[in-house]
């Protein structure tokens, strides 16, 4: 069986290698933790140094190929996925990101493959991003939680640790079950984000994603362009709500809530929603934030149904 990886270089010497991955996918949520990686990539001046050629693991009717203009040119852009490898200037470890686009087709085979190439590169521990809707709100501090392959990986990074008996994968979560196989350390992290703005990359899980590798690793992470963008993002959201009484107080009911749970509608470990790998934020998404918040809620239109 051919090996769906594709290395631009030769695969350079490593230290302690650690495998960060995010993928955006088609389910319900944001783009949230491939703009998290995008941010990091950019500062840390990430090189890409392999590329997963995996035509066969995508159903196109599903996962559309884009068109874009370059150089005059009409040029098609395929969902894929590619390594990035990055040494922090704070750090004396190298960091390799796989960022792309979820596959739909031949999971088990790309799993293989990423772990066949995690174990050529020496990586001996890997770390798996997402975002999720759940019952936390815009007003809230960054939720991040976590799934250790062994307990005391609880003490590095100082997430609450989840208890999941059955649950539904998403690809990060079958790489690292892979990648636990052979004898790696894994840790699934979960951002929660508001379910009622699931639709848009959210600042401010994406800061909480940075945050925890910053201090598991203790590494300088940049938070500047993710902070004043969860600040737009949160007076945007803020002046939606507060044109409904409604919204309202289905915010503040959730406030007032001690326990944090995930959207049931998306399943207890739901996968990402489409779009392209690693998408920065934008400015527009303060503007999304109260296009979503405003079709969730149906502001100005109470009688329609307000299912999520």
């Amino acid at each position: 069986m051919t090996e769906p990886i594709t290395e631009r270089v030769i695969l350079p010497q490593l230290k302690d290698p650690v495998l960060i991955s995010a993928f955006t996918a088609a389910q319900k949520g944001g783009a949230t933790a491939t703009s998290a990686v995008s941010v990091l990539l950019s500062e840390w001046n990430a090189q890409q140094i392999a590329e997963f050629e995996a035509e066969d693991c995508y159903n196109y009717a599903r996962v559309r190929p884009t068109v874009y203009r370059y150089e005059g040119k009409t040029a098609v852009s395929w969902p894929t996925n590619y390594v990035y490898l990055a040494t922090p200037p704070d750090s004396d470890r190298s960091f390799l990101f796989l960022v792309g686009v979820e596959p739909s087709l031949n999971w088990r085979r790309f799993a293989e493959g990423v772990a066949q190439f995690a174990a050529r590169a020496g990586v001996r521990t890997s770390i798996a991003l997402r975002a999720v809707p759940g019952s936390v709100t815009h007003t809230q501090p960054p939720v991040v939680q976590a799934l250790y392959s062994k307990p005391q990986l609880a003490d590095q990074y100082r997430l609450p640790a989840m208890e999941l008996n059955e649950y539904g994968l998403d690809i990060g979560g079958l790489i690292n079950l892979n990648l636990q196989a052979q004898g790696c350390d894994t840790v699934d992290l979960f951002a929660v984000e508001p379910f009622y703005t699931a639709a848009l990359p959210d600042a401010s899980a994406a800061l909480g994603l940075l945050d925890t590798i910053g201090s598991a690793f203790h590494v300088k992470v940049p938070r500047e362009q993710l902070a004043a963008m969860a600040e737009q993002q949160r007076e945007a959201i803020e002046a939606a709500v507060s044109s409904s009484e409604q919204a309202q107080a289905v915010v503040r009911a959730l406030e007032g809530r001690n326990a944090i749970t995930t959207d049931d509608s998306a399943g207890v470990y739901p996968s990402l929603p489409a779009g392209s790998d690693a998408t920065p934020l934008q400015e527009s998404d303060a503007a999304a934030a109260v296009a979503e918040v405003e079709a969730l809620f149906n502001l100005g239109n109470p009688g329609e149904d307000s299912g999520a």
